[in-house]
């Protein structure tokens, strides 16, 4: 019950597409290396490994990066069967308008529940084969819409999920 009204509050307290901060430069690696400590003892649990790419600087604030790439590392966590799981936060530098990759090697997500993995609530799975409040997603959605960012979700090759967060920027 806890962290569902804390997830609640969360979602709730960003309002929807407007910037209610001042946007600064965010040192991503920064950003980073504060997820990698909070998610440690998950990351050791499961044997997996979490890998950065090429992180740079976006403007943002650091409350929001952090907790769009908790969410979406800890997504990569939770929803992967996998012996050695694999988590990779890329910065792609070569394209038109900045670009943030989240990438697992989970069970993926099938192509008719993408639309609605953002909506408040909304489960894929049971309560009893994954924990959650089903407002993680709706949480980054809804904080990477106040940064002025959108996202994509598509199929990992080989299996799994990329997260792609594309900032105006």
């Amino acid at each position: 019950m806890h962290t569902l009204i804390q997830d609640v509050l969360a979602y709730a307290q960003v309002r929807g597409g407007q910037r209610e901060t001042t946007l600064t430069r965010v040192d991503l690696n920064e950003i980073m290396a504060q997820v990698q400590e909070a998610l440690q003892p998950q990351l050791e649990a499961k044997n997996a490994r979490l890998y950065t790419e090429n992180l740079t600087f976006l403007k943002g604030t650091p409350h929001h990066f952090y907790v769009i790439l908790k969410n979406l590392v800890e997504n990569g966590l939770k929803y992967n069967e996998n012996e050695s799981p694999m988590i990779i936060v890329r910065q792609a530098l070569k394209t038109e308008q900045p670009r943030l990759l989240v990438i697992d090697n989970g069970i993926g997500i099938p192509d008719e529940f993408k639309p609605k993995v953002f909506d408040m609530f909304y489960r894929l799975h049971g309560r009893s084969q994954y924990e959650g409040t089903g407002l993680g997603l709706a949480i980054v959605q809804r904080l990477a819409g106040s940064l002025g960012a959108t996202i994509e979700i598509s199929d990992r090759p080989g299996g799994g999920t990329i997260f792609s967060i594309e900032f105006t920027n």
